[in-house]
């Protein structure tokens, strides 16, 4: 985004540079977050609660400390 805009990026707003968020629920199991991480291929997931609320991010680094 940098590269294409010369360094010039006062103008992009975040909708336009973000990616759709991979989600999990509190309930989920880790294996599932795993999974779902390794599909996107993506490093960090949006935890949601059961009415979608946000709760937190995962991270792939907090896999590190089980």
């Amino acid at each position: 985004m940098i590269a294409k805009s010369n360094g010039n990026i006062t103008g992009v707003k975040v909708k336009e540079v973000m990616s759709v968020p991979v989600t999990a629920r509190l309930d989920d199991y880790v294996f599932e977050a795993i999974f779902k991480m390794a599909k996107h291929k993506t490093h960090r997931m949006v935890i949601v609660d059961h009415n979608g609320k946000l709760c937190g991010v995962l991270t792939d680094t907090d896999f590190l400390s089980l």
